[in-house]
């Protein structure tokens, strides 16, 4: 690779006005990640010839490694302006679109591929996750159907289709994919932790443990797998050992709030009410639009201690947050702790 910089960077110094010297160094930046700089050498082919929808489409996918996924969609709008059946420009301005949650609007893109090339697996694949994103897990399913048979071989349309099915608990059905993958890869980690996840929901708890040890073994900075290990554990009544896979979670991903809220109810079952208060509190922080529950454990970790009137605030606010999201059950609870507290 270092001679091929070494030839681009001369045929740039023999014609600074060389674009496809600059497209191609670029391009060579880009393999070895080097995307900052690939984007600087994309931004001169640009210049010097604005109509190379390759560059644009290059610099897209560059930013997109870097996070930039609103300017990745800018040059992809270039890129589908300047060849309208540009078919992976869809597909790829869709990804980006998912990325910063516009879930309808990638679907549109990624209808328009299928049109295009209707036997574009990646297409199908990619709305598929928009569609399990805003809960349509039936339809989702369909289109991992679809991109399976077109492209059989494609372990991530069998992982999606597995985390579909475990969310609509078809757990059988789950192991089933995941499974396949493993067979396809045998070192896929999320293979091991989605047929983890639906052997633990089966009861499975050894099987599942086993399969969890390996995803870690196999990925050792993977968070969701020292969550999931955790939660096993919490479920067989191993609190301290749970909470010591959810330091683990929140360790390698220091803002991952579902691994606040279940050390906390770790530590709330140990008797550790005043670190349970700390986590919850993390997880409100984090995650304060989904902490109804969180509202009424650290009300209950607040009683314990003897903070009443702490308590009551936030049974308060579970209780408006459970009425707002019709959760009968957690209204019923939150109204019983306030009578309890005002007797």
């Amino acid at each position: 690779m270092k001679n091929n910089f070494s030839d681009y960077d001369k045929a740039i110094r023999l014609n600074p006005d060389d674009a496809n010297a600059y497209f191609n160094r670029g391009m060579a930046k880009s393999e070895l990640g080097q995307y900052a700089e690939a984007i600087a050498d994309y931004d001169t082919a640009i210049r010097l010839n604005p109509d190379d929808a390759k560059a644009f489409h290059n610099r897209g996918a560059a930013k997109s490694e870097l996070g930039r996924h609103a300017a990745a969609i800018a040059d992809y709008d270039i890129v589908i302006r300047i060849n309208p059946d540009d078919t992976s420009a869809y597909t790829n301005r869709g990804f980006e679109k998912i990325q910063l949650g516009q879930h309808a609007d990638a679907i549109e893109d990624f209808e328009i591929a299928i049109q295009l090339a209707p036997d574009d697996a990646s297409a199908y694949l990619n709305r598929g996750s928009a569609k399990h994103d805003l809960g349509q897990h039936a339809d989702a399913i369909e289109d991992y159907d679809i991109a399976i048979q077109l492209a059989p071989d494609d372990t991530t349309a069998y992982l999606n289709r597995a985390l579909t099915k475990i969310q609509l608990e078809q757990y059988a059905d789950a192991i089933a994919d995941s499974e396949i993958v493993i067979q396809l890869n045998p070192d896929n980690a999320d293979a091991y932790q989605y047929r983890g996840m639906a052997k633990f929901e089966l009861g499975q708890h050894a099987d599942a443990a086993a399969d969890f040890d390996i995803a870690i073994r196999l990925e050792p900075d993977d968070a969701k797998a020292f969550l999931n290990r955790g939660l096993l554990k919490y479920r067989l009544g191993l609190h301290a050992d749970a909470i010591t896979d959810f330091d683990s979670a929140i360790r390698l991903n220091p803002d991952f709030a579902k691994a606040y809220y279940n050390r906390g109810n770790a530590k709330t079952e140990l008797g550790q009410h005043a670190a349970a208060i700390a986590d919850y509190d993390s997880y409100i922080r984090l995650n304060p639009n989904f902490a109804k529950k969180a509202y009424y454990n650290r009300g209950n970790a607040k009683a314990e201690l003897g903070r009443a009137l702490k308590a009551k605030q936030d049974f308060q606010t579970a209780l408006q947050l459970a009425i707002k999201a019709d959760d009968a059950e957690l209204k019923t609870d939150a109204e019983k702790a306030l009578r309890i507290l005002n007797e």
